[in-house]
Order: structure tokens, then C-alpha cells, then sequence
């Protein structure tokens, strides 16, 4: 507890009445003594093994915070990196997995705003993401992009990737 020997038998033997904050929480930490039965006599005296489970998360927690505020991170970094050392900590590979690959605040918006537009609007936007993401402008240049309507497809590429749509759903295709 961090206290004396002297400390400690006069607490046992009764001629101590008020613990002092730092012993009670001692008490709480260590032994788990439930705050409440410390407190009022009433009730189980031990924590149950989830009351020492939370207990034990709670500390990973407040040491993953302390550990994520890092001067200069964006308040997002931070609660990721929070995240990140809170599930690593606990060992949890899944939610350690599903931290590492969250989205970013602009990532976010862009799926929001694909979630408002109409099924024409999706293929759309899907089609113009995968032309910028291969280095490519749509209509920008004529000789490069090149689109073409055939069997109910709109299809927009050049030799090395082609973008199109059937029956209203997007496809990408390398050739």
C-alpha cells in the first residue's frame, strides 16, 4: 500500500478510525476491496471479476491517453493513437485491426456524400475516383480517355485500365 509497518498496525488493530484517501484507493487497487463495503461496511467485501476486469481496463485507458497526447496531433490522430495502444495493450488483435484501419475525418465526408447520391450519381463517382487514382483526368484528355457506348455499357479508359457500368453497377477492369 505504500504505507508504514507502524501505519498498517494501527489500521489492523483498530486505532485508526479514517483511512486516508491514497490508503483507500491503495486498498481498492491492490486487494480489491470493493469502495462501498470500505466505505459502509455493507455488502461484499472483494470486487467481482468483472468489477476487476473494468478496473484493469480503466487503467489501460487512462495510460493510453496519457501516452497519446502528443504535442502538434491533430485531435483525431490523437484518439486514434489512443486507440491503437488502449487495444494493443489489452491484446485485442480484432479491435486493434478495426483501429488501425479507421477512416480519416475527409475519408468520412466522401463516404457520406457517396451515400447521399442517387445509383447513377455512385457509378459516377466511382468511375471519376478510379481514373484520378490511375494518374487520369475524365475528358481532360481526349486521346487517353476514351468513351465509348456499346451493349448498354459507358465505358471510359485507355489501354491500360477501362472503367465502366452494367446494368448500373461500377466496374473497374485492368486489360
Amino acid at each position: 500500500m505504500g504505507v508504514s509497518l507502524d501505519r498498517v498496525k494501527s489500521l489492523t488493530s483498530g486505532k485508526v478510525k479514517n483511512l486516508k484517501r491514497e490508503e483507500s484507493e491503495a486498498l481498492i487497487k491492490k486487494l480489491h476491496i470493493r469502495g462501498d463495503w470500505l466505505a459502509t461496511g455493507e455488502g461484499p467485501m472483494l470486487q467481482s471479476e468483472g468489477e476487476r476486469e473494468l478496473g484493469r481496463r480503466m487503467d489501460l485507458l487512462k495510460l493510453a491517453t496519457g501516452k497519446a497526447q502528443i504535442e502538434g496531433l491533430e485531435p483525431h490522430h490523437t484518439r486514434a493513437l489512443q486507440e491503437i495502444l488502449f487495444y494493443a495493450e489489452l491484446g485485442d488483435a480484432e479491435a486493434l485491426r478495426r483501429a488501425l484501419t479507421q477512416m480519416q475525418p475527409d475519408e468520412v465526408a466522401l463516404v457520406r456524400s457517396y451515400r447521399s447520391c442517387s445509383e447513377d450519381a455512385k457509378v459516377r463517382l466511382i468511375q471519376q475516383a478510379a481514373l484520378l487514382s490511375a494518374g487520369l483526368s475524365a475528358g481532360a484528355d481526349k486521346k487517353k480517355a476514351v468513351a465509348e457506348k456499346s451493349s448498354g455499357q459507358n465505358i471510359v479508359g485507355d489501354n491500360a485500365i477501362q472503367i465502366g457500368s452494367v446494368t448500373g453497377k461500377a466496374r473497374i477492369k485492368n486489360r
